[in-house]
């Protein structure tokens, strides 16, 4: 691994011509690509290096994600036919010539040929991840300049931490947090932020405020499970599929300080779906007045105060009860709602 890095370091060194450096290059074609409105930087990354995605997406979003620009990085979507897609994408490929790299490549040259433009970084292997770090480093920075913003600093993830320090000094006081009544229920799941009709209904209406050049951000505060992550993909998948709109899923309170920025400080383009759940037991924290799910609900509610105050389409959906049968049924409400659309 320490072998890519030196070899990428030689190659993005002072000592390189620009038009050569692995890292401004990159950066350069993402940042052109922004301008001309290809904001949805796509990742196709191999399976056995797929979670590089997860750290990649935060360095980009956090990045580059404010003052109203930005690349949002679109990390675990599966590559679909050219006409889910509008012409707002960047697709970059990390291929380490695995079986599954043939598939994906195979659908990358059909999106390539519809006009989308395509970017493909050939690895030798794992280990040549180490001089993607830097090289993606470097891109990004060189994206942030292109785009006229400081890509070292994120000057919105603030916003979220203030207002679940608030919550949480009302908790101390009050002995609760918070809480709105549903503005519509069906079943299992509670609904915030939406009204009108029913519940497939009131989601066709809000996922048409992204149109098929905005994006839809799942922002799932959820106790993460293989069961879990297939649900909510595929929901997200239908979204894709169903609006033309890319779609994000992150699991906080993680996503904060990654596309938590990007959300906040980049184009605004976007809708957000954050889905919460019944606590599971109690784990408390040393010395504190409250416990990790009150410190988890204070940190949702509190960015969920920080996207609707900045006019920013936000719906809450809340699952009672086992929170698998809860996903599948808004999946199935999704798939509904999509339908409406269509």
């Amino acid at each position: 691994m320490f072998d890519s890095v030196s070899a990428m370091v030689r190659a993005c060194g002072p000592e390189a011509q620009a038009s050569e450096n692995p890292g401004v290059w990159l950066g350069a074609i993402l940042g052109e690509a922004a301008k001309a409105g290809r904001i949805k930087l796509t990742f196709a990354i191999s399976p056995g290096i797929a979670t590089f995605g997860y750290w990649v997406e935060q360095l980009i979003a956090e990045s580059t994600g404010k003052e109203g620009v930005g690349l949002l990085p679109v990390e675990g979507e599966t590559l679909g036919a050219p006409e889910v897609y509008g012409n707002d994408r960047v697709f970059v490929h990390l291929d380490i010539d695995a079986p599954e790299d043939m598939k994906m490549s195979e659908k990358l040259d059909a999106l390539a040929e519809a006009g989308h433009l395509v970017v493909r970084l050939k690895l030798t292997g794992p280990l040549d991840l180490g001089g993607e770090f830097l090289r993606w480093e470097i891109a990004t920075a060189v994206a942030g300049v292109v785009l006229g913003i400081n890509p070292f600093d994120e000057p919105n993830v603030q916003e979220s931490k203030d207002n679940t320090s608030r919550l949480l000094d009302r908790y101390k006081q009050q002995g609760q947090l918070p809480e709105k009544q549903p503005s519509l229920t069906e079943n299992e799941l509670a609904f915030y932020g939406v009204e009108g009709g029913s519940a497939s209904e009131a989601l066709s209406r809000f996922f048409a405020q992204a149109g098929e050049h905005g994006y839809i951000a799942i922002m799932a505060y959820v106790q993460t499970t293989d069961e879990v992550q297939t649900a909510l993909h595929d929901a997200r998948m239908l979204m894709r599929d169903g609006t033309r709109a890319a779609t994000t899923l992150g699991y906080g309170p993680r996503f904060l300080h990654s596309t938590g920025q990007f959300h906040k400080g980049g184009p605004q383009v976007g809708v957000f779906v954050q889905v919460t759940a019944d606590d599971t037991a109690s784990l408390p924290i040393p010395g504190s007045a409250y416990d990790f799910n009150t410190l988890k609900r204070a940190q949702a509610l509190g960015d969920y105060q920080a996207l609707s105050g900045r006019d920013r389409p936000t719906l809450r959906v809340h699952v009672s009860g086992e929170l698998v049968a809860g996903l599948l049924s808004l999946q199935q409400l999704v798939e509904e709602a999509v339908s409406v659309r269509s």
